[in-house]
């Protein structure tokens, strides 16, 4: 598609959006590449949605509700036929015809013949009062549109598979309906609590552990978070990757290892405490920046900009680790990076839980990383605040 040319019929049928990658053809920003190369009078089909034959269950008709309104952001004609398996059918110039005899004498004169297929089952298909029991159905629900940069379909897919399964389906439809209030929340609770922490550790001068291990936490969640969103974008940038993860994983751990090496630099020259906290600062920026250069790679989708982009990040997380264990190490006596170590592995299993679950898919690459950005921000006026207590100048 990513060619010049116009085709008369476009089919995607690919399988239900089970994960980041198949659900790349479930985004609006895939369908307007379709739209672009529908010719005069085209047809744009998807196919093999799971649905059911007279009957959509709340997890099934979020699913087809999605597909159906992130269509319509695009397609000023779209036609859902009911089944076992849904069919779309999307027009730019007029509506897809829906007269099962118009539909039936056309393909008699094509002379095309189907072994499993006959010109009577158009009349299955096209009943008018099921077509319009569906489109009204579907037109009463709130759906959320699937894009790139929240792509919700592999969630709603998820909650569709785990009530097949018999899972806790109350829970998880519980957090996609309030997962936006839920983030604002999180934050808040955040932001309160390191208010309280940060005045409390510069009026008594005690608990700066307790600062160092929870920024241990923050460390191992903004590698992770930072991990998986660009493993994320380079999936739904590039499509199939294999190769391509090993380079891009080889790029964050290169980054990683540069930094930490240029940290250990500065840790034997006896780094100023401004230091930490332009990195905290810097690594704001970078974060709070980063869904806008992803948009920019998701148009060029060049390999050398993700894998810098890759570096980078991960420069970010091999910087902060010898500085705050050498931190530790001057306030103990001792050096005790096994147990920083500990909750720095913590903050990656939270990272890999809350981003790659939940948070991409529900609030997107930009409130996840919107969340982060502000999560380092309270970081960093922690450090401002309790610049006094550093052990090294």
């Amino acid at each position: 598609l990513r060619r010049k040319e116009q085709y008369d019929l476009i089919v995607c049928g690919v399988g239900a959006p089970a994960s980041a990658q198949s659900n790349r053809y479930y985004t609006r920003e895939f369908y307007v590449l379709v739209q672009t190369r529908l010719a005069a009078g085209g047809r744009f089909v998807v196919l093999g949605l799971p649905a059911g034959e007279n009957y959509l269950g709340e997890e099934l008709l979020q699913l087809n509700a999605s597909v159906d309104a992130t269509l319509r952001t695009v397609f000023p004609h779209v036609l859902y036929l009911p089944g076992d398996c849904s069919t779309f059918i999307a027009a730019i110039d007029e509506e897809p015809e829906q007269d099962a005899g118009v539909l039936t004498a056309r393909l008699q004169e094509s002379g095309l013949i189907f072994p499993y297929f006959w010109p009577q089952q158009i009349r299955f298909f096209y009943q008018p009062d099921r077509l319009q029991q569906f489109a009204a159905v579907l037109e009463d629900t709130r759906p959320v549109i699937n894009s790139d940069f929240r792509p919700v379909g592999y969630y709603l897919d998820f909650l569709a598979w785990n009530k097949r399964l018999g899972g806790p389906q109350a829970l998880f439809e519980q957090i996609r309906r309030n997962a936006t209030t839920g983030t604002r929340l999180l934050f808040a609770v955040i932001a309160v609590f390191g208010l309280l922490f940060t005045h409390w550790v510069t009026r008594h001068r005690r608990g700066w552990r307790y600062g160092l291990y929870a920024s241990g936490l923050l460390l191992g969640y903004m590698a992770m978070t930072a991990q998986i969103v660009l493993l994320l974008a380079l999936q739904a940038g590039r499509g199939y990757l294999y190769s391509e993860i090993g380079f891009a994983l080889a790029a964050f751990m290169a980054g990683m290892a540069t930094a930490a090496g240029s940290a250990i630099q500065l840790i034997r020259g006896r780094f100023h405490h401004l230091v930490l906290i332009g990195y905290l600062l810097l690594a704001t920026l970078i974060v709070a920046i980063l869904p806008q250069l992803l948009k920019l790679l998701f148009v060029h989708s060049d390999l050398k900009l993700f894998l810098i982009l890759f570096f980078v990040c991960g420069a970010l997380g091999g910087f902060f680790f010898p500085l705050y264990t050498s931190i530790d190490a001057g306030l103990r006596g001792r050096l005790d990076s096994g147990r920083i170590y500990a909750f720095d592995l913590w903050g990656g299993a939270l990272g890999a839980l809350v981003p790659a679950g939940l948070g991409i898919p529900l609030i997107g690459f930009h409130g996840s990383l919107g969340l982060l950005a502000a999560t380092l921000a309270v970081a960093a006026f922690f450090f401002i605040r309790t610049r006094f207590l550093f052990p090294l100048r």
